[in-house]
């Protein structure tokens, strides 16, 4: 019998690594551009019903994780939720500390947000491997 533990510490592990990519990824923006959010290629109109490129990194993160993981699905949803309200918190805490990213035009930004509709696309991702994994089968 496999162990159920392992497969928890193994999601965390695909999204802590996910995270400290993501982390990586501003931090060469902020330090390399004056304006990270114009530059970031994630930020670009996607498709129609998908707001921008984050949104359907969104959707493909999770179909994998839940592809390789399905009896998870429970949990690697939870951990979805969990990290937009840490995004959200941190939206928050920037906000009220002015920790904003200044603009070459004076403008302040924020540079790490949560968007609700990223639970959204969370569900998409989790629901399409499911569904792939039943007609596989």
């Amino acid at each position: 019998m496999k162990n159920i533990h392992s497969d928890y510490i193994n999601i965390s592990l695909i999204f802590s690594f996910t995270v400290l990519i993501i982390v990586i990824y501003f931090l060469g923006y902020l330090i390399n551009f004056d304006n990270p959010s114009d530059i970031d290629l994630l930020s670009k109109e996607c498709f129609i019903f998908i707001k921008d490129y984050w949104g359907l990194s969104h959707i493909i993160l999770f179909f994998i994780v839940t592809y390789i993981y399905p009896n998870r699905y429970i949990f690697i949803m939870l951990c979805g939720i969990l990290w937009e309200i840490i995004e959200y918190i941190t939206k928050i805490l920037n906000n009220k500390f002015n920790t904003k990213l200044n603009l070459e035009n004076g403008k302040k930004e924020d540079w790490w947000y949560g968007r609700s509709e990223d639970i959204l696309y969370n569900s998409i991702g989790i629901i399409l491997a499911l569904f792939v994994r039943r007609i596989v089968k």
